[in-house]
């Protein structure tokens, strides 16, 4: 069955109407008729099974059946802090991540970030990448979409450190990573193209961040991310 998330607020009655891009996908995307079932999200981590009644030109109608047993949530919580790509790097980030695991996602600013991403627009961007991680965490029947917050300067991110168990900037001369433990709290956090400057590095190391390694080789950036979030879960 499709799973979607509409607004809350309309699971408070026993028809729900799905209208906007969620009706545009469900009817000439996934071409839903009446008589299917689909499973209704509060991104609570509570679904719905519902069988849709009626198709109107820009609505349609769902009646709730019962409660939908959904997949557990990891079982650590990842932050992926992720310094944008050229191109579609960072939203092909945000879909494969979330569907092995990420519960969290912070666009990284570092010294060598190439995209740069103007205040006038990071409202704009922040509501497409949310989209992004709405399909994706859509797709692969997840009960929560992972959260993204504005984008933040590495300078910033170092301040959050110590709220973390593993803290670990990916680097090809770091340790080499393991996983993390049931009930761990992760910040990965993943460099430009360019990689990381050697005072990042430094700065990282002195506010209690570990450095960390995959393997020997230098990843791109959307592998690495996608690569230590697999190794990371127990």
């Amino acid at each position: 069955m499709h799973h979607i998330f509409p607004p809350p607020e309309k699971l408070r009655q026993a028809i729900v109407t799905i209208d906007g891009p969620d009706f545009h996908h469900l009817i000439h995307v996934l071409r839903i008729q009446v008589g299917e079932e689909i499973v209704l999200l509060d991104n609570s981590g509570v679904g719905w099974r519902a069988c849709i009644e009626s198709v109107g030109n820009k609505a349609l109608s769902a009646r709730i059946l019962e409660e939908h047993k959904l997949p557990p949530e990891p079982v650590i919580h990842i932050t992926v802090a992720q310094a944008p790509g050229k191109g579609d790097r960072f939203e092909r980030v945000l879909q494969h991540c979330t569907e092995i695991g990420a519960s969290r996602f912070i666009p990284l600013l570092t010294e060598r970030t190439v995209v740069k991403i103007s205040r006038d627009h990071q409202q704009e961007k922040t509501e497409r990448w949310r989209e992004i991680i709405k399909g994706a965490t859509e797709q692969c029947h997840r009960a929560k979409m992972p959260e993204i917050s504005a984008p933040m300067e590495f300078s910033d991110l170092l301040l959050s450190v110590g709220e973390y168990e593993y803290p670990l900037l990916l680097h090809q001369d770091g340790e080499a990573m393991k996983s993390a433990g049931s009930g761990s709290a992760v910040l990965l956090v993943v460099g430009p193209e360019g990689g990381f400057s050697q005072g990042e590095i430094c700065s990282w190391i002195s506010h209690g961040g570990r450095v960390v390694s995959l393997c020997p080789w230098v990843l791109r950036t959307e592998t690495a991310a996608l690569t230590a979030l697999a190794r990371l879960q127990p």
